[in-house]
């Protein structure tokens, strides 16, 4: 489905908004990317609650969106759409990492496999 959204993005918001509002492809691919990475850090985050891992599906939270509007703060001054969609993925990379090292290297996880 995001592929669809992606190579029909400019119809899109045409149709949502009007033929003025234009994303380039790069800001829009970037978006798309770190739309797949963040639902590739949910298979992780189920993990996490099915471990009853609550600290850590906490910490990781933070890891997001909060994540994401620090870098936008931080990186603020003269920002574009491209800028803020690196930070984005950027933002979503480092959440499907805190997911998966917490789920594969917590205490829990040694118990389950029998360590």
């Amino acid at each position: 489905m995001l592929l669809l959204i992606y190579f029909n993005q400019r119809a899109m918001l045409a149709t949502l908004y009007d033929a003025r509002f234009a994303v380039s492809d790069e800001a829009a691919a970037l978006i798309m990317v770190g739309s797949w990475v963040r639902v590739a850090s949910w298979l992780f985050l189920f993990g996490l609650y099915a471990a009853s891992r609550t600290r850590l599906i906490v910490a990781g939270e933070v890891l997001s969106l909060p994540l994401f509007a620090l870098l936008l703060w931080v990186f603020g001054e003269g920002m574009t759409l491209e800028r803020a969609a690196w930070l984005y993925l950027a933002s979503y990379i480092v959440y499907l990492g805190f997911n998966a090292a917490a789920l594969l290297w917590s205490p829990h996880a040694g118990a389950r496999k029998g360590n």
